[in-house]
């Protein structure tokens, strides 16, 4: 597991999440979606080619255990693509997010609703399935190891929630940035190729998140010293 240090000692001055298309960056990405737009679904077939093997690992960290015997991971990278194709001119009206980050979150809502077809059938008071989508428990892992005092007032899974309210305050772009540095633990290099973009955009990408969940993270240390 790649190294993660939630907070600096200084927070940050970053200001409000900054939309895809207001980005400093945005040069980068212009020319990922011009190609879809003038390539259509050539484009994207490629671009989906290129990301396949991610997709599936992503999958199976996050498909419950339970499913994965009946569950096939290239059937639901396969359903992806679909949907990818069928919602591609939708996207590209007003394309907010990274051509990749869409597509991932394609993916993660296919998971998603794997999980709740599958235990639809089984719910009931009394023999719940608790199936956890949110994707976050691996930032509340490595947080309760860099801050044991405020693990020592609140319950792990009670952190893994605070920890989820903090990401769901970023913007996608910087949440699918920091998901993919630390749970999926690709490289920045393997990031950088994967968003078709320089090495030091993605750094600078991957360090703007962070520093933007360091400012959202101070609220659990105060929280923490008040209690």
């Amino acid at each position: 597991m790649s190294e993660f240090t939630p907070w600096s000692n200084s927070p940050s001055s970053i200001g409000p999440v900054i939309p895809l298309v207001h980005d400093r960056d945005s040069m980068e990405d212009s020319q990922i979606l011009n190609r879809l737009r003038s390539r259509g679904a050539e484009e994207l077939t490629e671009l989906f080619s290129s990301m396949r093997e991610n997709l599936r690992a992503m999958i199976a960290a996050r498909l419950d255990s339970r499913l994965h015997s009946r569950i096939d991971s290239s059937d639901i990278v396969q359903e992806t693509y679909i949907r990818a194709l069928k919602s591609l001119d939708h996207y590209l009206d007003s394309p907010t997010i990274h051509p990749v980050v869409w597509l991932r979150l394609l993916c993660k809502n296919l998971v998603a609703e794997t999980h709740r077809q599958q235990f639809r059938a089984i719910r009931s008071p009394a023999k719940e399935m608790v199936v956890n989508d949110s994707g976050y428990d691996f930032i509340a892992e490595q947080l309760s190891d860099s801050m044991p005092s405020v693990l020592s007032r609140i319950s792990q899974s009670e952190l893994a929630r605070k920890v989820a309210g903090l990401i769901e305050q970023l913007g996608v772009n910087d949440r699918e940035i920091l998901e993919m540095r630390h749970k999926d633990e690709l490289t920045l290099v393997q990031i950088a190729e994967m968003l078709s973009i320089p090495i030091e955009t993605a750094k600078k990408r991957y360090q703007r998140a962070l520093a933007r969940f360091r400012d959202f993270a101070s609220s659990l240390i105060t929280e923490s010293k008040d209690d």
